[in-house]
Parts: C-alpha cells; sequence; structure tokens
C-alpha cells in the first residue's frame, strides 16, 4: 500500500490499482447499485457479479446482492437490467407478498395508458417479469396487453371521397407499448404465441348506421409477434366500402373489435382458428371518429401543394440508380428485373416525412417514355424500392445519359387515399445509362455502390457495461455488387466493436448480428461501419473477392429506453 499526499488530498493505490471498489464491503456495493450515479451503479453491480462469479460471496452476501437486484425492479426510473432475474432466482428470494408489487403494476399500467405519458420499454419489462414471476393478476395482463396495443392503432379515411362511390378505411398498427423483446427473432418472446384479431363493426353517423353497400373487410387476424425497433412492429388492414352518401362534411364513426388470443403457427402463418379465439384473453371494442368531406367528381381529391418546403422533403425521401442486368436491387425481397433487359433504373423511397406518390419518366430532349409509378404513405423505419425495366424506344438506344423526371400523380395519390401531395416535377439530370461493371468502375463509385448494399439495423439499447453502453444491432448485405470476405466492426467514436465476418458471392446475401460499444454519457448520432479483407486461404473458393476495406457511414437516433429511429 501506498499513501501519497499532497495538495490538502490523499491518494491511496492498493496494489497496483487506483480504485478502492474490490475492497468495498457488500453492503456498500449493494446500496451504491440503486442509490449512486450511473457509472457507480454499473460499476457496483459489476463488482458483485465478478465476486459471485469467483465464489467470493457467502450465502448471507449473496442474499443481500439479489435483494439489491429486487430493489432495483422497483425503482421505475432505473433502466430494466436482465441480469437481475438471474440472480434473484438463484437466491431464492421470496417474490410473493412485496407490498411494492401492486403499486408498481398500478403505476406503470397508468403511464401505458396515458398516451401524454413518454413509454419507457424498461417500464413494460417490469410488467413482463411480474407475469413470469407469478406476481400479475390476470386481469392486469388483460389490461396490458389491450393498454399496448390501444396505442399503437388508429383508424383513418381520407379526408376527401367521392360521393356515391368507394373508399377506403385503414386501419394501421405503428408504436406498441410493451417491453423490450428479449431478441428480434426469438422463438421464445411471449409475443410469438399470441394472435390480434381485428374486426370492423357497422359504419355509424350521428349513431345511425351509414348505409354501406358492400365491405371487403372481413376478420383481419395477425401474428402478435411485433418488435420495437423493426419494420415488423407495423401492419396495416384496408376496408373498401361503397357508400350512398351525398356531398357535404361528416363526421362519421367507425367501431372496431379487438381481440388478443392464443395464435399457433398450425392455423398458418398469421392467423388465428376458431379454438383459439374460445380461449381469448382479452377482448375490446374501441370507436373511432373519421372526419369526411364528400365531393363531386368535379372536385379533385388529393390537393397539390407547391412549396420549397414539400419538395425538399420528396428530395430526401427518393433516391434513383441505374443497375446493369447482372445486378441484383438492394432490397431484401425483390427479384431481379426481367430476363432480356440488360438495364433497368431502381426508384428508392425510404421513411418520406410527406406521402409519395409519383410517375417515373426517362426524358431526353423532345422525347420521354413511362417507366412506372411507385407511391408510399407517409412513415418512419419502411421503404420501397421498385426496379423499372429500361422502355423499349429507338430514341433510346445509344444515349450514354438520360434525364429522369419524377412527377407527381394525382392519380396513383387517389389509390392510395392520401390527402396531399407535392405539386412539384422534380428532375435528375444526366444520370447515367451505362453503368460500367464493378471491377471497371471509378474508386467513387464502387464505393457508393458497396454502400447501397450494406444497410445497418439497430435492434435494441438494454445493457450497460462500466461505463459504457451497447446497442444489439443486425448487419444485412443484399445483392452486394462484388464477392465480400471480410471482417465486420462498427465505430462509434473512438470505441470500434468487432461484429463479426462475412462472406458472400456476386448478388448475395448475408446478415449479421452482434453489440456495438459506446460511451453512454452521450448517446450517438452516427456511427461507421467498417468492413477490412481478409487474405485468402490456398484452400479459400472466395479468393476473387473484394480485397479493399469499406467504410459505410450510419446515422442514427436512440435513447437509453431503446431505438427510436434509424436514417
Amino acid at each position: 500500500m501506498a499513501l501519497v499526499a499532497g495538495g490538502g488530498s490523499l491518494a491511496v493505490t492498493i496494489a497496483g490499482r487506483s480504485s478502492l471498489i474490490a475492497y468495498k464491503p457488500v453492503w456498500l456495493l449493494a446500496w451504491e447499485m440503486n442509490h449512486g450515479s450511473s457509472g457507480d451503479r454499473q460499476a457496483a453491480f459489476d463488482e458483485l457479479e465478478r465476486r459471485w462469479d469467483a465464489s467470493l460471496l457467502g450465502p448471507a452476501d449473496r442474499q443481500r446482492f439479489a435483494l439489491a437486484c429486487l430493489d432495483g425492479v422497483y425503482d421505475l426510473e432505473q433502466p430494466w437490467r436482465p441480469e437481475w432475474d438471474w440472480y434473484i432466482s438463484a437466491t431464492k428470494v421470496p417474490l410473493s407478498g412485496d407490498p411494492r408489487t401492486p403499486v408498481s403494476v398500478d403505476t406503470i399500467l397508468r403511464a401505458q395508458g396515458d398516451s401524454a405519458t413518454l413509454w419507457r420499454a424498461a417500464w413494460g419489462d417490469r410488467i413482463e417479469w411480474f407475469r413470469a414471476n407469478g406476481l400479475l393478476t390476470s386481469d392486469d395482463w388483460a389490461r396490458y396487453l389491450r393498454q399496448g396495443v390501444d396505442a399503437g392503432i388508429a383508424v383513418g379515411l381520407p379526408a376527401r371521397i367521392r360521393a356515391e362511390s368507394s373508399a377506403w378505411i385503414e386501419c394501421k398498427y405503428a408504436e406498441p407499448r410493451f417491453g423490450t423483446p428479449i431478441d428480434a427473432f426469438a422463438a421464445n418472446d411471449w409475443r410469438s404465441g399470441l394472435a390480434l384479431r381485428i374486426e370492423p363493426q357497422p359504419l355509424l353517423r350521428d349513431g345511425a348506421r351509414v348505409d354501406v353497400r358492400e365491405r371487403s373487410w372481413g376478420a383481419e387476424r395477425r401474428a402478435f409477434s411485433w418488435h420495437q425497433g423493426s419494420v415488423s412492429d407495423r401492419f396495416g388492414a384496408r376496408s373498401e366500402i361503397r357508400h350512398d352518401l351525398q356531398p357535404g362534411d361528416y363526421t362519421l364513426e367507425q367501431p372496431v373489435e379487438f381481440t388478443i388470443c392464443p395464435w399457433t403457427q398450425s392455423s398458418g402463418p398469421g392467423g388465428a382458428n376458431d379454438a383459439d379465439v374460445e380461449r381469448t384473453i382479452v377482448r375490446w371494442t374501441r370507436s373511432f371518429d373519421l372526419p369526411v368531406e364528400v365531393v363531386p367528381d368535379a372536385v379533385p381529391l388529393v390537393e397539390m401543394l407547391d412549396y420549397p418546403g414539400v419538395e425538399s422533403a420528396v428530395r430526401a425521401a427518393v433516391a434513383v440508380r441505374s443497375l446493369r442486368r447482372d445486378e441484383k436491387p438492394a432490397t431484401l425481397y425483390a427479384e431481379p428485373f426481367e430476363v432480356g433487359a440488360d438495364r433497368a433504373i431502381e426508384v428508392k423511397v425510404e421513411n418520406p416525412s410527406i406521402d409519395i406518390a409519383l410517375s417515373i419518366w426517362l426524358r431526353h430532349g423532345e422525347h420521354e417514355v413511362l417507366l412506372g409509378k411507385v407511391a408510399l404513405r407517409r412513415c418512419s423505419n419502411c421503404s420501397t424500392s421498385p426496379v423499372l425495366p429500361w422502355p423499349d424506344g429507338e430514341w433510346l438506344d445509344g444515349l450514354d445519359r438520360v434525364d429522369v423526371v419524377l412527377r407527381p400523380d394525382r392519380e396513383v395519390a387517389e389509390s392510395q387515399g392520401m390527402a396531399w401531395i407535392c405539386a412539384r416535377e422534380l428532375v435528375l439530370p444526366e444520370m447515367s445509362t451505362k453503368r460500367l461493371p464493378f471491377r471497371e468502375a471509378p474508386k467513387e463509385e464502387q464505393a457508393e455502390r458497396l454502400r447501397e448494399a450494406i444497410d445497418l439495423m439497430p435492434l435494441l439499447l438494454n445493457r450497460r457495461h462500466g461505463d459504457r453502453a451497447v446497442c444489439q444491432v443486425m448487419i444485412q448485405f443484399l445483392g452486394t455488387p462484388v464477392a465480400l470476405r471480410h471482417r465486420v466492426a462498427c465505430r462509434v467514436a473512438e470505441l470500434t466493436s468487432t461484429v463479426g465476418e462475412v462472406t458472400t458471392a456476386v448478388g448475395g446475401r448475408a446478415f449479421l448480428s452482434g453489440i456495438v460499444e459506446f460511451d453512454d454519457s452521450e448517446l450517438p448520432t452516427n456511427l461507421e461501419l467498417l468492413l477490412e479483407p481478409i487474405a485468402p486461404t490456398s484452400v479459400d473458393s472466395q479468393d476473387d473477392a473484394w480485397a479493399e476495406p469499406v467504410v459505410v457511414p450510419v446515422q442514427l437516433e436512440l435513447d437509453l429506453w431503446g431505438v427510436r429511429s434509424t436514417g
């Protein structure tokens, strides 16, 4: 031991260590787990975990550690630690009869049902832990399921519809209010065992039925396996109605019955059979007000807005690139464009902040030709990427470059129930029509084409380690333009986390998942995905893999309770 005095302070160094945490008594560490700063809490937990693993805790100290974990469960301001459950279970801490349980359950459920309260997934984690340990009543579990679904359900009708015509009523599910899933693809997550059944009731006006001549939407059943931070936590169901409403302003009422019941794969993807419905966990009906203007044929249904900000929103959401026949679109479920076409254009619309409805044209001089149409409603964490084959036309032969025109399409917007779209025509000038093979392209183009095929998705932010936070991520390689054999890492500021290795053929697909670390004192807004080539071995079949490093910038938005959005 060395004592160093000076400047009115005393520093103690024991065995070369500048920290006394290894020598703190268990009772002090247990107190710091729930009363210290964020860094002190994690450090205390890590130290007690280290002593547990090294068999340095006796029965009484193990019990004290487990009770501190239980105190963390009931401290609703703390992020959730999945490790708490293991230590509580291992020491058989008695759970029933704790007076904090009903108070915590009621507090969380009231917050879940209050739309003005920002929901924290860590609260849902606690409710699900209470249920797993037999501390939640069936009524509270049913309330948790109902409120979690209700928070994300929206039913809407286009702002304008035609008189005596048909219209679409949409039921959309967006952000559920539940806990963090075990894993975005885990079969043992409780969500994978439930189904949601949606069934609209008669449409009403002033309490009386609207004369609906036809309705195409029956019961809609969906697998109850949504996960926060992933595309699969959203779906939509549409109901087409034929009505006799005359021109005027109305407020219609659409009651919808929701049923949550057991779901089994044997009943078909997303299905729920009669036996499942008979074992209903909770059923409720909710009414949605639908303000609508019924207009005659002479009045357009979709308003065209001509503002610079609207144009900027379209430009930010839409990207167009040309494809060679030997390339595949960088989209998970897209098929290569039709055989016989040696060129195509891929139009990607991603996370639009406004409704998008466009016709895609090629133009050169006085000549132009329609390629196709694309539409996507305003959304986050969603995209569409249609691949449009190059059309026939003598005037196109021999052209090296051509203008791509994005023209607002009112007819497409009407078919999607959109209220307004951008009125401005956007021109992407001088797009190359002769994309070089990957290895012959300039270095800048090679890097861009590789980046187009790589996507990083944050899944959940659920742990801390020391003074760092960790985020689970999934990385997709979709339609890579060249064979890859690379080590993959993520870099946030000065921290680099190794994710794994990827090997793909040309046009191949691969998926990696791993953990990214960062300093939790400042949440990242961007990171870099690093791909370093792996030298081929003598028996390596991928010795034609790309031998250059790749850097892919990624922007994201996180908070300490989970992933909010990505870009």
